[in-house]
């Protein structure tokens, strides 16, 4: 099976979800392969030139995805869905341990440190207005999920999800303008 063809993970998922186990020890590796790929696109927007380790944070949400209660779902769209929201908590809490421990004249905004923390914080605004807005920018920025795979993910025309992407980014844009 090609690992690039969502059909492919589409197909051992619902292969596993009926119990055959080749398929399931396949799809591990697929889904953690996709998985540090999305991490590594969602590392690339942190500025900050301090290195974060991607194989850690994959390998964290790959732990907590498959861990006590593993995630049943039924296609790559929809577990990348889960795996960006997953990733956001992952970031956002390393981001938050390393200004912790990082002497506070060094953390400037723009500095790429509080870029995410100051997005986590406006999405979970934007999820109090529009829930589904929030959702859009969390699997199209968090998950680097394409807009069909985001239409396919959220349940939407991806018409609608392209008019909710626009809609969100002006609203956060507007939101981190003003922020100091």
């Amino acid at each position: 099976m090609n690992p690039s063809d969502p059909r492919a993970i589409d197909a051992l998922l619902e292969a596993a979800g009926q119990g055959d186990v080749d398929s399931y020890d396949q799809l591990l590796s697929m889904i953690y392969d996709e998985l540090r790929m999305v991490t590594v696109r969602a590392l690339k927007r942190d500025r900050s030139g301090r290195p974060i380790p991607a194989a850690g944070l994959a390998q964290e949400a790959f732990a907590r995805l498959l861990g006590d209660s593993p995630v049943s779902v039924t296609s790559r769209a929809r577990f990348l869905g889960i795996a960006a929201r997953v990733l956001r908590e992952l970031l956002v809490e390393h981001l938050r341990s390393r200004i912790a421990t990082t002497p506070l004249a060094a953390v400037a905004p723009g500095a790429g440190l509080t870029d995410v923390l100051a997005i986590d914080r406006a999405l979970d605004r934007l999820a109090a207005i529009d829930k589904r807005q929030s959702q859009v920018v969390e699997l199209r920025y968090f998950g680097g999920l394409s807009e069909a795979d985001t239409a396919h993910a959220v349940g939407l025309s991806e018409e609608t999800t392209a008019q909710d992407w626009l809609v969100a980014r002006a609203w956060l844009f507007r939101e981190l303008s003003a922020s100091p």
